[in-house]
Order: C-alpha cells, then structure tokens, then sequence
C-alpha cells in the first residue's frame, strides 16, 4: 500500500509527488526537506505540519520526538551531531490535500503551498481541521483563522466561505 491509497495521509503523497522536479525528486530526503533553513518553498513541510508529524532525532546518546512545529522553531540551533532520523505521522479518520501554486509550471518554487487535513464531525460537517501554509513566509505555520473560519461549516467547497 502506498501514501496515496491513505486519505487522511493524501497531503503527504501529493506534496511528495509535486515538489523540484523529477531529477530533484530521485535524490531528495525528508530529512532535507524539513532541515532546510532560509528556504520557504519547502513542500513537505506545510504537509507534516497539518497531519502533526513527529520529527525523531538522534545523535550519540539519545533519541528524542518532537512535534514537527517546534522542530522548524529550534533546528537552527540543535547541536551539532542530531539528526532527523524519522518522522512519524498519527493515522485518522480524516483526509488531507495539498496544493502548490507556482507562477507558472512546475518545477518552479511555489509563491504558496497549501495543505488541508479535516475530519468530519458526526453530522458531516467539518470537525477537527488544519491548514498550513508555506512559502508565503519564511518558515511554513498553521493559518488558524482560516481553520476558525472552516470549523463546523458544511464539508463541501461551496459552504467554505
């Protein structure tokens, strides 16, 4: 089974699928991806931030998890010799996307990276959300307004707004 047949893991599938270009794609790690400072485009972060992923690091004598938005707050300054060693995400009832927006194909670094994961409450409407957002800034964050916005709206585009 693959990233793409889990719904509620789909954000991290297309984010994966989507980012460089393929050349960029064969050699990438996640790892670099979220150990990349002072570079906003990075797509697979606003994924992990809205399916709250863990980041584990190692080093000699000691093995550590964090949440993932507080591993971007302080990995400028982790100790020589820690490294990412997995990123673990929770499983859910829910389903995740994700969306790049390059100026003007792919390939091209994104002027901004949405990821949406929602859960439905038990009359369909939407209950649990998050929404992150990258490239916009310099580090990707949780857009909590638009979350406020969303929460408990009918779960269907013509009701987000």
């Amino acid at each position: 089974m693959s990233l793409a047949d889990l719904p509620d893991l789909a954000a991290l599938a297309e984010a994966a699928g989507q980012f460089a270009n393929p050349a960029v794609r064969n050699v990438a790690t996640v790892g670099g991806n979220l150990c990349s400072t002072n570079f906003a485009a990075a797509d697979l972060v606003p994924a992990l931030i809205c399916l709250e992923a863990e980041v584990e690091l190692v080093d000699g004598t000691r093995r550590d998890r964090i949440a993932i938005e507080r591993f971007l707050e302080t990995r400028s300054v982790l100790p020589p010799g820690r490294i990412v060693a997995r990123v673990l995400m929770p499983r859910s009832v829910g389903r995740s996307t994700h969306v790049r927006l390059p100026l003007r194909k792919a390939g091209d670094y994104p002027v901004a990276i949405a990821s949406l994961h929602v859960e439905p409450d038990d009359r369909g409407n939407v209950g649990a959300i998050r929404v992150a957002v990258g490239s916009a800034e310099a580090t990707a964050t949780r857009w909590p307004g638009l979350e406020g916005c969303l929460a408990g709206r009918p779960l269907e585009a013509d009701h987000a707004f």
